[in-house]
């Protein structure tokens, strides 16, 4: 029973030293397109990737 006990404690141990070991590698995070200004005018259209941007009058 003493060694039963004595190899879980021993392995709780081991385990708990494995986040300082770096055994785990994190994913890499994907870098993103960022916008810090864009001035339309009217019918004019922005294209950003899969999607359009158009300023349209409502009255026409």
């Amino acid at each position: 029973m003493k060694k039963a006990a004595a190899l879980i404690l021993l392995g709780l141990m081991i385990f708990s030293f494995a986040p300082m070991a770096h055994l785990v590698k994190s994913a890499t995070v994907p870098e993103y397109a960022s916008i810090t200004g864009i001035s339309l005018g009217l019918k004019d259209k922005a294209v950003l990737g899969p999607f359009e941007v158009q300023f349209i009058d409502v009255d026409m």
